[in-house]
Formats: structure tokens, C-alpha cells, sequence
């Protein structure tokens, strides 16, 4: 992981609104970058165009498009992260109602159910959010289930799988995801559905998109 300097880090806008509880019901729209905003998780393909990984060693998966509307091609890695989205779900309290996997970054519309017995006893994300290869530990005691927590289960989980992956092919690994993450909090139904149009037609509007690279 790219180490900051001391200034970088006093610098740095925080990314969490303080004093507010994130493991609290409601929706949450929240973005994953990969490591420097690099295209690893795949392309956007044109019409009549060719998609390209940015990393070679991270091939692209159906990388051409004749025809039609700009589409994702996602890479191995993509591939990954995308199956990877719904392991993060926990019965009656943690939901991802939609989702994208552009090229350099992960879209979620998530959605925590209010806290139960029940749902309480699947909420065993103890463990600290990485962007390296470090395995995820499932906690023994009760605890909440923050956004934190969600997102760093989510990238330990698909690194743990890219690092199986790179093992098999004596390849070197790398750093997958950036640090931390974005959130937005949802505050009405007028706002959980732009976001839910956001994610629609991100691929559409890659070039718009500010983290376009």
C-alpha cells in the first residue's frame, strides 16, 4: 500500500460524518475505489470498440462489443468482486439492493435492516478493513454491524480469492483496493432513487464519471 506522508495525512478530508452511528438502520450509497484508481476490475466497451485491461496480468473477460450500448467487461478480478457483492449479505439486516463494478471502482446501495436477535447472531464482522491480501476473521461475540465493518469484510473477502488466484500462477498480487471508502447517506425515497438511477447509468456516463481514468 502507498505509505503518505505526514502532511498528506493531516491533510486528508475525513471521509465518515463524526458522532454518527453507521451501523444504524437505513440505506447507504457507498464506493470502493481500486488502488490509485487503476482499471483492474475491467473497461467500458463502445460501440464497435475493444476493451483493454490497464494491468496485463489481469486479463479482460469478452472484450469486444459490435455493437450496441457501452457495456462493462469486467476482468478476472471483476469478475471476482462482483460475485463477491452477496456474501456480504446477511438475512433481515444487511441488504445490497443494487449494485455496479465499473472499472476502477464498486457502486453499492446498501441497506441495514433494524437490529434483531436473530439477525444480531450473523453480525461476526470483527475484524480490522485492509486493502492487502490479510485473511478476514469471523468474531465469536456479538457485535454491530457497522458500514465500516461491512466494507472491509467485503475487500479482505475479495482479495483473499485474487491472492488464490495469483498463488496458482506464481503471479504477484499487488494492492487491490485504495483505502477507506465513500459513503453517502440516504435521506429520503427521492434520494435512494437517484442513486438507484446513478448506478444504472454509470456505464453509460463512464466518461462523465469523475473517477474516470
Amino acid at each position: 500500500m502507498r505509505s503518505l506522508s505526514n502532511s498528506s495525512k493531516l491533510d486528508r478530508k475525513p471521509l465518515r460524518l463524526e458522532n454518527y452511528d453507521y451501523s444504524s438502520s437505513g440505506a447507504y450509497f457507498i464506493t470502493i475505489c481500486t488502488f490509485q484508481k487503476q482499471k483492474t476490475l475491467g473497461d467500458i466497451l463502445r460501440r464497435g470498440g475493444t476493451a483493454y485491461a490497464q494491468t496485463p496480468s489481469i486479463p479482460l473477460l469478452g472484450g469486444r462489443n459490435p455493437c450496441g450500448l457501452p457495456r462493462t467487461v469486467l476482468s478476472e478480478l471483476g469478475v471476482l468482486a462482483e460475485e463477491t457483492i452477496h456474501e456480504i449479505e446477511i438475512p433481515n439486516r444487511i441488504h445490497v439492493d443494487k449494485y455496479v463494478v465499473m472499472p476502477n471502482h464498486v457502486h453499492l446501495l446498501l441497506r441495514l435492516s433494524a437490529v434483531t436477535p436473530d439477525s444480531r447472531k450473523g453480525c461476526h464482522y470483527d475484524l480490522e478493513e485492509n486493502n492487502s491480501h490479510k485473511g478476514c476473521s469471523g468474531g465469536l461475540e456479538e457485535t454491530s454491524c457497522d458500514i465500516s465493518r461491512i466494507v472491509g469484510k467485503y475487500k479482505s473477502l475479495v482479495a483473499n480469492k485474487w491472492l488464490a488466484v495469483c498463488k496458482s500462477r506464481n503471479q504477484r498480487m499487488g494492492t487491490i483496493w485504495q483505502r477507506s471508502y465513500h459513503d453517502h447517506i440516504i435521506r429520503d425515497e427521492r434520494d435512494y432513487s437517484v442513486r438507484w438511477k446513478y448506478i444504472d447509468e454509470n456505464p453509460l456516463k463512464w466518461e462523465l464519471d469523475k473517477y474516470y481514468r
